[in-house]
């Protein structure tokens, strides 16, 4: 998605105005006032502003920056290429106070107006009083632990074995009468984080490595590192900022298990794919010939069969038949036409020090891709009999384009907590289908997310590209981006925008989706690349 510096003197939409100065240019404003213009979109909503918004910009604005709280439009669009405005087409303004994703997986909550977040104050969570705040370094075989109690810094060594891990989880729970301890640790998932789940008194704030490298860099100026030291930073860590934290809260164990089978899925086709990549790859090096006679599955089951050109060569042409009417080739003249091909080819080479070797590769690449497909058809049959028994599968099979493969991924995005997310634009930052806007002084960029949860990012992607091809307004939508100019990824992370807030609000009433609601709320706001219901 591209993005392009703001220019000092662009003229500004109608519905900008009001972030404008009187001859239809940036103006530098206060926060409140960019606040107020953010939120009303321009002047024509100015008995709205000074009936509702202006009390809360009055509250808010007063403490803009120490509460890092905004209110915010969707998108300003000034501040937004024309290509960038497409984001929040259905969406209404609102007010906005800001939770980012580090809400969501234990960080501290930073500024970021490229996506609009809260409407209304959430429900503060009840503070729990810690004994003593923990901080884990972890590692393979062993683990710097720090543990402060007031200003007493004790630094230990864990051993990485489960007695070990059960006696100091227990020497925690006698020395401070069983009350809770905050434990920080780089690691939102693995060994030693699953062996600490069992302990109901630790209480666990993954964080991501960045952030944890960012906090010890501004208090050790220097770079010095080492596993102590970062054990200590993590406890000061937590120690401070637990309150703006949200400690981890695993899902049920339907829903882990089901996260865990589509993930693991997902990287067997993946291995899948890159098999199949190194099988021609090889075969170009000294049998061309299997890759010309059709697709990549053909190829493969010939040089399964034959693994070099000269053995296909002195196959029977009864045999060769009856290989090709058993993989769906029984068209008689187009038989007849591969085997002459077969007959007529030249060899790439003839230099057995090249054939050998590669024949003997291909051969091992082709028992792998075959474990590896058994791999995935058990995974998909495993995958099927735990997401029929989960509870929300029938919401998440709703949505057109959501098959086998990707309801299970959509129901593990959002999980069974419907406390996880406040927000839909909660979801769509932390998959990262939202955009990130970056601004200086007058300059402002939109650019792709990067830093998110890839693995969500590629599920929602998917599936707003299949749904295109099942849905009327989705499809509508996609050719409508296309036309603008938008290239294939582009459209469909913004397609992707749009089913996370349909879907989030799915889950939310725990309600499945319908086609035909959803276009008539459409033609009734009067979008434009909504199709009639005549035309359809």
């Amino acid at each position: 998605m591209g993005s392009e510096p703001a220019k000092d003197a662009e003229p500004l939409p109608q519905s900008a105005a009001g972030f404008a100065g009187g001859d239809g240019t940036r103006a530098r404003l206060s926060c409140r006032q960019q606040a107020a213009n953010w939120y009303v979109g321009g002047t024509e909503h100015a008995p709205f502003r000074d009936e509702f918004l202006t009390p809360i910009v009055a509250t808010i604005g007063k403490d803009f920056r120490a509460k890092r709280c905004a209110l915010i439009h969707d998108e300003p669009l000034q501040m937004m290429s024309p290509q960038d405005s497409f984001y929040k087409d259905f969406a209404a303004v609102k007010v906005a106070c800001r939770l980012s994703t580090s809400r969501i997986l234990g960080a501290l909550p930073m500024t970021d107006h490229s996506q609009a977040t809260v409407v209304a104050s959430q429900p503060t969570e009840a503070r729990t009083e810690f004994a003593v705040f923990v901080g884990i370094d972890w590692a393979d075989e062993e683990h710097a632990v720090c543990v402060l109690e007031g200003e007493q810094v004790r630094r230990e060594v864990l051993p990485h074995t489960p007695e070990a891990i059960a006696a100091w989880a227990a020497g925690l729970e006698r020395d401070f009468d069983g009350r809770p301890v905050a434990v920080m640790l780089e690691q939102s998932r693995g060994a030693l984080l699953h062996a600490l789940l069992q302990y109901p008194q630790l209480v666990l704030y993954p964080i991501n490595p960045k952030q944890a490298a960012r906090y010890r860099e501004a208090l050790v100026h220097s770079g010095k590192k080492d596993d102590p030291t970062d054990a200590e930073c993590l406890a000061r860590f937590v120690r401070e900022h637990h309150r703006e934290l949200r400690a981890w809260r695993p899902s049920d164990a339907a829903t882990r298990q089901l996260a865990l089978l589509v993930e693991l899925r997902r990287k067997a086709v993946e291995s899948r794919k890159q098999t199949t990549q190194q099988v021609e790859a090889r075969l170009k090096q000294y049998f061309p010939l299997a890759l010309d006679l059709g697709d990549a599955a053909l190829a493969i089951a010939v040089v399964e069969r034959w693994p070099t050109q000269q053995a296909l060569a002195r196959a029977n042409p009864a045999t060769l038949r009856k290989f090709f009417a058993q993989r769906g080739r029984r068209n008689t003249d187009q038989v007849n036409e591969l085997i002459l091909r077969i007959r007529a080819a030249i060899p790439l080479t003839t230099d057995r020090a090249i054939i050998e070797p590669s024949a003997l590769a291909v051969k091992f690449l082709v028992q792998e891709l075959r474990v590896l497909e058994a791999a995935v058809a058990e995974f998909d049959s495993t995958i099927a009999q735990c997401f029929a028994s989960h509870p929300d599968a029938e919401l998440f099979r709703s949505p057109p384009g959501a098959g086998a493969a990707l309801a299970p991924r959509l129901l593990v995005a959002f999980g069974t907590d419907r406390d996880r997310f406040a927000t839909a634009d909660e979801v769509q930052a932390y998959s990262g289908i939202a955009p990130v806007t970056k601004r200086s002084g007058k300059s402002c960029q939109v650019a792709k997310r990067h830093f998110c949860n890839k693995f969500l990012r590629q599920t929602f992607h998917e599936f707003a590209d299949h749904a295109r091809k099942w849905s009327t307004w989705s499809k509508a939508f996609y050719d409508h981006l296309r036309a603008r100019g938008h290239r294939h990824h582009a459209a469909v992370r913004c397609l992707a925008f749009k089913w996370i807030r349909i879907l989030f609000r799915c889950w939310k009433n725990r309600q499945p989706y319908d086609e035909e609601r959803y276009l008539r709320q459409l033609r009734s706001k009067g979008v434009p690349y909504v199709p009639s219901p005549q035309s359809t």
